[in-house]
Order: structure tokens, then sequence, then C-alpha cells
């Protein structure tokens, strides 16, 4: 178990936002804001 999720975000994620009085907030992307840049995720992928 991953307890560091903060630190697999912003590996794994483009777009992660700091929360603000317990909200996230984006108004430039769609859906949650985040991308996965499928690249830099593969060498971690189970085969």
């Amino acid at each position: 178990m991953v307890h560091d999720h903060v630190w697999i975000e912003n590996l794994f994620f483009d777009g992660t936002l700091e929360p603000d009085c317990g909200w996230v907030r984006h108004e430039d992307r769609p859906g949650n804001g985040l991308s996965l840049p499928a690249a830099d995720a593969d060498p971690f992928r189970v085969r």
C-alpha cells in the first residue's frame, strides 16, 4: 500500500492542484483537471 499519495499524484498526473480551504478548483481543464502522461507512467506498468 502506498501512503505517499502526493508523490504518486505529482509523478503520474499533470494538473494536480493544492487544496484551498478544502476545495480544489481549476478553470481551464475539463473534468477533474488531471491528465496522465502515459510515457512517464509506462515504466511502472505491470505487464
